[in-house]
């Protein structure tokens, strides 16, 4: 049995669950899974567009249904802290039928919890972290909905000065007895995350030292270009391997201790580490001949990435995050539109640079597509390139995936080629960009589907007279998005012959 005792250390907020949504859980299982994506990226790098070897590789090293996994893991982490909440709770409106309702104004803060009650908090990434403020968002609803129930008050008021009465009848004080009863109460529902700097253990098994050298190699790769759990490609769950505690055979100490003193900007010095047993894995599963195999792979390897660095760096990750924030979606502004209207919006972030424009000499957004079902034949919208579904909340509409073997059933998910994270060098913090080049989607030539209000429309992206299909999208890639990244003060540092710079 060969074994590695790790210290791992997270470098921003992980946001893990298990099945209780509310309470963070660092699973074993989760970490495999994540393993194993890497270990489809390193070894795709062998087995080009072999899948059926792929396959194989992959089941004799993480097992499937017909046969054991010979990699086991097992983790031990510290208890997780909680959300910080402030805010109050505000009247709303309703116009159209004339009402009122009460409902949380919060502000979610986060902190590092391991560095003492002196440590500041930090507010939440909101664009980054969307999906986890939507999430605390919803629990604080939650929250006042339970709190009002128990005193058996209605959510709904026809005029402002019956709130108050309503709650004079009940022995409260409208707002302040309401505002401390909720956030009581909301203080205790607040969900939990492991924060920056929290250290937990890993013991990873082999049953072989080619299982166990890949198994090595995959946390090498997520450590250095991804992270754990939710949001992970934009920031969230960002880890090191800061410690080697024990490896046995104790012939392998110094191996591994060597391969995890390399970082992002070494992936050719590190890939030494796994070459052998990689080649190996080819030589014994291949299912094709030597000159089939070399055709490049249509899915995201190693092989294929580009990595850029930030030419700053960072005192602590919050201050790294809000720099890849800014970079990506912009600033958050309350500006005019075109048609004279004011609204809240992100600007001059990379993601809207792709985004449509009603009008090119205005800086609006238009949403033809489900404004008015328009043709994107000559739209420039690529922003369905950043990951499915696309959800435009105000329209009731969602855009998904073209599936050309079965129209009836669309691509309802693919994840973001493009991956954000944090990573420490030393005692700063810096902000990386990984690029994974491949195919969007099966016999991708830009269709999508439109689902607006139970119906369906197909729609197509047309890119110089021609259908936008995969290698158009890995050049606009390799090329448009990269140059974005760049006018922005990222490096490629990966790969390095200069062919990106």
């Amino acid at each position: 049995m060969y074994e590695a005792h790790l210290q791992l250390e997270a470098v921003t907020p992980i946001f893990m669950r298990g099945a209780d949504q509310a309470k963070a859980e660092i699973r074993a299982a989760s970490i495999k899974g994540l393993m194993r994506w890497w270990f489809r990226a390193l070894a795709g790098s062998y087995f080009g567009n072999d899948i059926v070897g792929l396959r194989k590789a992959e089941e004799y090293v993480f097992g499937s249904t017909e046969q054991r996994s010979r990699v086991v893991v097992e983790v031990e982490a510290p208890e997780p802290c909680k959300f910080e909440i402030k805010g109050t709770i505000e009247e709303r409106l309703n116009r159209r039928k004339n009402e009122y309702s009460l409902r949380p104004k919060i502000e979610i803060l986060m902190k590092d919890c391991n560095g003492g009650q002196k440590e500041p908090n930090f507010p939440i990434p909101n664009y980054l972290f969307f999906s986890i403020k939507m999430f605390v968002e919803d629990i604080a609803k939650t929250t006042l909905d339970e709190v009002l129930n128990k005193f058996g008050i209605r959510n709904r008021f026809k005029d402002r000065e019956r709130i108050k009465r309503v709650f004079r009848s009940r022995g409260l004080n409208y707002p302040n007895d309401l505002n401390k009863l909720f956030f009581g109460k909301l203080c205790e529902n607040a969900p939990s995350y492991h924060s920056p700097k929290s250290k937990f253990k890993l013991r990873v098994k082999g049953y072989d030292q080619t299982s166990f050298k890949l198994s090595i190699a995959t946390l090498w790769l997520m450590s250095n270009f991804g992270g754990m759990g939710f949001r992970s490609r934009r920031g969230a769950g960002s880890v090191i391997v800061s410690k080697v505690d024990k490896v046995k055979p104790t012939n392998l100490q110094n191996e591994v201790e060597n391969l995890f003193r390399y970082d992002w900007r070494n992936l050719d010095d590190a890939s030494k580490f796994w070459h052998d047993c990689a080649k190996k894995l080819y030589e014994t599963f291949r299912s094709q001949t030597t000159d089939e195999k070399s055709a490049k792979s249509p899915y995201s390897t190693i092989a294929n990435m580009i990595i850029l660095e930030y030419g700053d760096s960072y005192c602590n990750c919050f201050e790294a995050l809000r720099k890849v924030e800014e970079i990506y979606a912009g600033e958050l502004k309350r500006s005019e539109s075109c048609s004279g209207k004011f609204r809240p919006r992100y600007e001059n972030g990379i993601r809207f640079v792709f985004a449509d424009r009603d009008d090119p000499n205005c800086e609006d957004f238009s949403h033809v597509v489900v404004k008015d079902l328009g043709d994107l034949e000559k739209t420039s919208e690529r922003r369905f390139y950043f990951g499915l579904p696309m959800i435009y909340a105000n329209w009731n509409s969602r855009i998904e995936g073209y599936n050309p073997t079965n129209p009836n059933t669309s691509y309802s998910r693919r994840t973001s080629a493009i991956l954000m994270t944090v990573k420490k060098r030393g005692e700063r913090f810096v902000p990386l960009v990984i690029i994974l080049l491949g195919q969007f989607l099966p016999d991708h030539d830009g269709r999508f589907i439109l689902i607006k209000d139970n119906s369906k429309k197909i729609i197509q992206i047309i890119d110089n007279g021609k259908p936008f299909d995969n290698d158009c999208f890995v050049s606009w890639l390799k090329n448009e998005v990269v140059r974005e990244f760049k006018k922005r003060g990222f490096n490629v540092v990966y790969p390095k012959k200069g062919v990106f710079m």
